[in-house]
């Protein structure tokens, strides 16, 4: 029996806003950016109910609760990153240069950043964290006192060997018998090999080093069914195939008896 977490966001507490009072809160706290909402449809992307964009090249993506607006998240875009705040019940992500998080966190509250002092602890991606996150989802990021991983940085120091491991083992999951382990917070895959029950040779099978990768993969409503149904990981690890369903469970159950992980069902 594979198991599945009881996964739930925490329901909202406090003042209700609207996307108006949004705009004119910035509009007023950081005028010279000239914030507008966009009014063109090919904007609204990755399912965002509203989009704002300044002069000075910052774009803010509305979504009716900080969960949407995780289950959206774009991660890297172009050159920019997401990084994901909240203002009211409302989920946001800001697609920009540090310098529009800081012109607009009067506003804008952004869960996780900051500089760490003696007060905040940094989110690792410790099997405790990970569990954590699959459990209480986006709720994971609110606590006070936490600061969130630096973007592509591993605090366990971690390259992708479970991939090695399992283009090690006999039989082999995975085509590449000699693979380049990715560095330390990296993201690797390897083509899987034939005759893995329920795998498609040539399918690819993830894995993510990265904290703040692995604690947004985990962070996700399962429902959105991003990272497919089941999930292998460890401290500063974990691997996955997309949109794996039931037809991979025996799969996954062989992987782990090589990798020696924690092995859930996400939904």
């Amino acid at each position: 029996m594979i198991p599945t977490p009881s996964s739930k966001p925490a329901a909202y507490e406090g003042p209700h806003k609207s996307f108006g009072d949004l705009l004119l809160a910035l509009q007023q706290a950081y005028p010279a950016s000239n914030w507008v909402k966009s009014s063109q449809a090919k904007d609204q992307v990755n399912n965002s109910k509203v989009v704002f964009s300044s002069t000075d090249s910052c774009y803010l993506y509305g979504y009716q609760s900080f969960q949407s607006a995780v289950n959206n998240d774009f991660g890297s875009y172009g050159d920019s990153w997401s990084t994901f705040g909240t203002y009211g019940q409302f989920g946001l992500l800001m697609i920009a240069e540090d310098s529009c998080i800081a012109g607009t966190s009067k506003v804008i509250k952004y869960p996780g950043l900051g500089q760490s002092d003696s007060g905040s602890q940094v989110l690792a991606a410790s099997t405790e964290n990970i569990n954590d996150c699959l459990t209480r989802l986006s709720t994971c990021f609110l606590d006070a006192g936490l600061k969130l991983p630096e973007r592509m940085t591993s605090t366990f120091h971690k390259k992708t060997t479970e991939l090695d491991a399992l283009a090690s083992a006999n039989p082999s999951f995975c085509v590449d018998s000699n693979l380049l382990v990715a560095g330390e917070g990296a993201t690797n895959s390897c083509e899987a090999a034939s005759g893995i029950p329920g795998v498609k040779a040539g399918e690819y099978i993830m894995e993510v080093t990265s904290d703040l990768d692995i604690l947004r993969m985990a962070a996700k409503s399962p429902s959105t069914q991003e990272f497919g149904k089941y999930l292998i990981y460890g401290d500063g690890w974990a691997v996955f195939i997309h949109g794996s369903t039931e037809s991979y469970k025996k799969a996954f159950l062989e992987m782990n008896k090589v990798l020696k992980g924690t092995l859930i069902a996400r939904y």
